[in-house]
């Protein structure tokens, strides 16, 4: 009986630990997306690329955390913000001011496999009286609009 119950535990054993190393992996994540900015119902650019490129950790505890770069491919709003680190939650999004230069530049907003992304533009350089958004994937107003809503 004791032979049954220590096989059982060794086989939980490795199986637990093969989970975990599986997990410890980090992923590649190499995103671009085509979107579009807009402040209100008003198109302001359409041919915007927002991508990442970095990793993603699995964290058992904690949830995925990303590592890697972003950067904004625009006419209007060109940047790259290296290095930066944010946390999924939950519910399977993330949220991070971006800062550039010491001074605020946005908010970004992204799911967690990259498939929806928006950046609420808080720079005065480049805001209106209203808000500007860039949201990807879109390709006209109505489209960037519904991935804001998603994103919520």
């Amino acid at each position: 009986m004791s032979k049954k119950i220590l096989a059982t535990l060794f086989i939980f054993a490795v199986c637990t630990g093969v989970f975990l190393f599986i997990n410890a992996q980090p992923i590649s994540v190499n995103s671009r997306l085509q979107g579009t900015a807009y402040a209100g119902d008003q198109e302001i650019e359409t041919n915007i690329r927002i991508s990442f490129s970095g990793e993603l950790h699995d964290d058992l505890f904690r949830g995925s955390k990303y590592v890697g770069d972003l950067t904004i491919t625009s006419e209007n709003y060109p940047v790259t913000f290296e290095d930066i680190t944010f946390r999924f939650s939950k519910k399977g999004n993330a949220r991070l001011p971006l800062v550039l230069d010491g001074k605020e530049f946005g908010t970004l907003i992204t799911s967690k496999n990259f498939e929806y992304v928006c950046i609420e533009i808080t720079d005065e350089k480049y805001g209106d009286e209203e808000t500007v958004y860039l949201a990807a994937p879109a390709t006209n107003v109505g489209q960037a609009v519904e991935v804001v809503k998603k994103l919520g």
